[in-house]
């Protein structure tokens, strides 16, 4: 009996002692409580893809060219092939620290068209510039074309550079995510910049707006790790997106009005869940992986936390009013894999960066 008491003492101390925190105190809009709607899983079966070279490196697609972004070259940074051939089409963007060469690279989020010619604009952090690689022309040509673009990331972001993924609007502006950094690593990151997203020039370095999604971050040790997700940004620049990786809950940022809104599946864990999870951040259970790919209509990702009797990740399709509008299965694992859309076919790429094994889906084929 003594023991019993003990227990139900036990519990209600922990339960009392526990942090309770709102959504409002920590969230900068109104959070939706949601339903999966959809129940029915519709399976798909790739075409495997051959490439006679290196592929090898953070991949994209457009129509008929792949890219891979790959560190390991001796000289360049990006390898082409041509996907209906096999073939490849040229190393370009040189490696080194002279004219013409960058020291790092990111990886291509978006492809435009300018006077004709398929363009990329990246950044190249380690030089304080951007960089606007004329893809036809380099192609054409067989050397690298681009253009170089000072960005002193460090006049507002003076830690580290803060986006992972940036979205050209117009040659004048840029919109771009900023990434939440630790303050304070010798007392185990109880401090830390708030995730945001921001509107900024081009040439001139100006932040023309910003939108702050969250209020504050959690009073724990690294709070900043468990905020973190997938973001990705709507190709005609009207809406930004967070796909938390530690919670079942999407952030949606209208750019245009500055409307922020969360959607967060009925259920499952808030706030408070990560205040008081006892480990640390790399032992939460993931959510929504960084498996993804978008067009201006659906978004694709990778749900960790649904998969079928084979172990085989759900790939979820959403809207960009994070209505879920179906779920697909690939037919095998491809959790920290790469998915890619090539919007002028209107293909699924995937991409296994131990296997190399490159697959293709028709969209088509499933109504999308």
């Amino acid at each position: 009996m003594k023991h019993y008491i003990f227990y139900i003492l036990a519990i209600f101390a922990a339960v009392s002692c526990a942090e309770k925190v709102t959504d409002s105190e920590i969230f900068n809009g109104e959070i939706k409580i949601i339903d999966d709607t959809v129940k029915s899983i519709v399976e798909m079966q790739g075409k495997e893809i051959i490439m006679d070279g290196i592929t090898y490196g953070w991949p994209a697609v457009y129509d008929s060219l792949m890219f891979f972004c790959n560190y390991k070259l001796p000289n360049h940074f990006y390898i082409v092939f041509n996907l209906k051939t096999g073939k490849e089409l040229g190393y370009f963007c040189h490696k080194g620290q002279g004219p013409g060469e960058v020291r790092s690279i990111f990886n291509i989020r978006q492809f435009y068209r300018e006077n004709g010619d398929l363009k990329t604009l990246f950044a190249a952090s380690m030089n304080f510039k951007f960089v606007e690689w004329n893809i036809s022309k380099s192609i054409e040509t067989g050397k690298t074309v681009c253009e170089f673009i000072p960005y002193e990331w460090r006049k507002d972001h003076d830690k580290e550079f803060p986006h992972s993924h940036i979205i050209r609007l117009n040659d004048k502006e840029f919109v771009g995510d900023v990434l939440s950094i630790c303050l304070n690593w010798d007392d185990g990151c109880t401090k830390s910049t708030l995730f945001s997203f921001e509107k900024r020039t081009i040439h001139t370095n100006t932040r023309i707006s910003e939108y702050p999604i969250y209020k504050k971050m959690l009073n724990r040790k690294e709070s900043y790790r468990m905020f973190g997700g997938y973001t990705c940004l709507k190709p005609d620049g009207s809406k930004a997106i967070q796909f938390m990786h530690k919670l079942w809950q999407i952030n949606t940022i209208d750019l245009e009005t500055g409307e922020i809104t969360g959607y967060r599946k009925r259920g499952s864990p808030d706030y408070s869940y990560l205040a008081n999870y006892p480990g640390m951040a790399p032992d939460l259970p993931v959510y929504f992986t960084s498996c993804a790919a978008h067009n201006n209509r659906h978004i694709f990702i990778s749900n960790a936390n649904g998969v079928n009797e084979n172990g085989d990740c759900i790939v979820y399709v959403f809207d960009w009013d994070c209505n879920l509008v179906k779920k697909l299965n690939l037919g095998y694992d491809i959790y920290h894999k790469w998915l890619l859309l090539d919007e002028v076919n209107n293909l699924l790429y995937t991409y296994n960066l131990e296997s190399e094994k490159i697959f293709c889906y028709d969209l088509n084929s499933v109504g999308l």
